[in-house]
């Protein structure tokens, strides 16, 4: 409980801007790079709380990043993730990451077929979710938005509560 205690008052922390020292990198901890209010750091921070993965947080300004974040991304986004000498990008790259390398409460089905369609799903939820940030700064493309979550329902209630089924 301590640990979940101490990584939320870290979440929690002023983001590390362009000019700031990097935070030295303990051998063997699972750092995430990552921003309070991003939706794809979020949907990472999600899988490492669901697998119960121990990690630390750093939160890095996405309009004034820190020279030392562009040389671990040089693309300068987050989710990102680095032990060791290892870095990884990409929301849902980082997501298939954990999951391979703590296989404990696996996020995806063991079918190829089954993993393959829930993979076109995860894939195509952009348009989605680049819907809804229109909706939330213009008010615009509401009946859009709706007709794009159809999909996902339609499959939802085939599953159950969860994609996962359960």
């Amino acid at each position: 409980m301590i640990k979940q205690v101490l990584n939320f008052v870290k979440m929690s922390q002023k983001s590390y801007v362009a000019g700031s020292a990097y935070p030295p990198l303990e051998t063997g901890v699972l750092r995430i790079y990552s921003m309070r209010f991003c939706s794809f750091a979020q949907r990472t921070r999600l899988v490492l709380q669901h697998k119960n993965i121990p990690h630390e947080n750093v939160n890095v300004s996405l309009v004034k990043k820190p020279e030392w974040f562009l040389e671990r991304n040089p693309f300068g986004l987050v989710p990102t993730l680095e032990i060791d000498d290892k870095v990884i990008y990409e929301s849902n790259i980082c997501s298939q990451y954990l999951d391979d390398v703590y296989p404990g409460d696996k996020l995806t089905p063991s079918d190829p077929y089954q993993k393959a369609r829930d993979q076109m799903l995860i894939d195509t939820f952009g348009k989605a979710v680049g819907l809804y940030y229109k909706i939330s700064r213009t008010g615009e493309d509401i009946e859009e938005f709706k007709k794009s979550l159809e999909r996902y329902d339609k499959e939802l209630s085939k599953r159950g509560k969860y994609f996962g089924g359960m």
